[in-house]
């Protein structure tokens, strides 16, 4: 890599930009390390750790799914619809694992460094929260949002959203953390026939939660 190019590239935030529809297949699932403990697995389509990801529609087909997951600053748009219905999931054996969809994650707030405007070439500290932003409706069967931290954001600007509600809820804001919805349907009820449980699954939960 030539100086220019290094130089041209310092500081500047890691960056995905993905200018096609997404489908993901893999699926939730669980094992035990050598010690015996269960560990698990949650299929994840975007990780930005600070950096930036700017991607379309994305549709995960199997259960326990998380679609967007930023931390420490991390920024992502999703430039489109997403949905996560537990599609692929009609012949597993655990339905109990069904309705854990998670469409977006942002996780606590900016680790302070120095990072270039990408337009200016300009030295800043970058203070801003983890952040996802969804463009379209977002059709989950799970927990729509989640934000935890005080610079923590989750932006649903659809306005058809379609929200079926887990045990955990479908909006949920903690530790200062800030969800906007714009609209649509969320519907929270008894799950358990389709989760093979016996009691009502819904008993204690809340469509909205907010917490500190």
């Amino acid at each position: 890599m030539s100086t220019t190019t290094k130089t041209a590239f310092d500081k500047l935030p890691s960056k995905i930009d993905i200018g096609t529809e997404v489908k993901m297949s893999a699926r939730y699932g669980e094992d035990k390390d050598a010690n015996g403990n269960i560990v698990k697995f949650y299929p994840i389509a975007y990780v930005a750790d600070k950096g930036v990801i700017n991607t379309k529609k994305t549709t995960a087909y199997g259960y326990g799914s998380v679609i967007a997951y930023a931390l420490n600053g991390g920024n992502i748009k999703i430039d489109g619809d997403v949905e996560a219905k537990d599609a692929w999931a009609t012949n597993m054996v655990d339905k109990s694992l069904l309705y854990k969809n998670i469409g977006a994650y942002a996780n606590g707030n900016a680790a302070p460094n120095q990072i270039k405007d990408e337009t200016t070439g300009t030295l800043f500290t970058n203070t801003v929260g983890s952040n996802i932003t969804i463009t379209g409706n977002v059709t989950i069967n799970g927990l729509a949002a989640l934000a935890d931290g005080e610079e923590a954001k989750v932006s649903l600007e659809g306005t058809d959203n379609v929200i079926n509600t887990g045990t955990e809820g479908g909006l949920f804001a903690t530790n200062g953390g800030t969800v906007e919805f714009n609209g649509g349907t969320i519907v929270s009820k008894d799950n358990s026939s389709d989760r093979g449980l016996s009691d009502n699954d819904h008993k204690k939960c809340s469509s909205f939660l907010c917490r500190k």
